[in-house]
């Protein structure tokens, strides 16, 4: 699995209520995003997607896992609705905690 990098940064795009990882290269090109609602404490996700051509390189997964490094922080939970956000919670026994 990907560890966070210098390389990424990500970014809570309120606006359009969702997560992105962005490259750190001059267009801060956007690699993967999560659309969620958020309710108290709790973040809905009910979708994430990485650019078609981007795929398979981890960047879903590296942006869980900022998110979930977020939640930690910041005291939120994760409805992951999505199949591949329940995926990614289910593999990670350690951060069950933060499943709403």
């Amino acid at each position: 699995m990907p560890m966070p990098s210098p390389e990424y940064s990500i970014i809570d795009n309120k606006e359009l209520s969702q997560f992105e990882l962005r490259d750190m290269g001059p267009d801060a090109n956007l690699l993967s995003f999560a659309t969620y609602a958020l309710q108290g404490n709790i973040y809905s996700i009910p979708h994430v997607e990485t650019d078609p051509a981007r795929r398979g390189e981890g960047f879903a997964d590296l942006l869980m896992e900022g998110i979930l490094d977020f939640c930690e922080v910041s005291d939120r939970r994760i409805m992951p609705i999505c199949s591949f956000a329940r995926e990614h919670m289910h593999l990670r026994p350690h951060r069950q905690h933060l499943q709403a």
